[in-house]
């Protein structure tokens, strides 16, 4: 498998998903590289916000601050909190 391969020969920490999507190709990509032990992670791309999330306090900041965390772990770096 493409991906698998690839993220073994890299030793990528994880594989990145949308919010919300079937995570079901990231599992096999996982299940299929050397080291399955690796963490799925999730970036926000906001295209469906329900009013409840807003209620919660969602909002645009706060979406790219989590997606700005998960991708600094994915390269291997600390974001910054603000």
């Amino acid at each position: 498998m493409f991906l698998a391969d690839k993220l073994s020969a890299l030793d990528l920490p994880c594989v990145l998903v949308l919010t919300g999507s079937d995570a079901r190709i990231a599992d096999a990509v996982l299940a299929n590289s050397r080291d399955a032990d690796r963490e799925v992670l999730s970036v926000d791309p906001l295209q469906s916000v329900s009013q409840s999330q807003i209620d919660e306090g969602l909002d645009y900041l706060s979406a790219m601050e989590r997606n700005l965390a998960a991708i600094a772990k994915a390269l291997g770096a600390e974001a910054e909190s603000r």
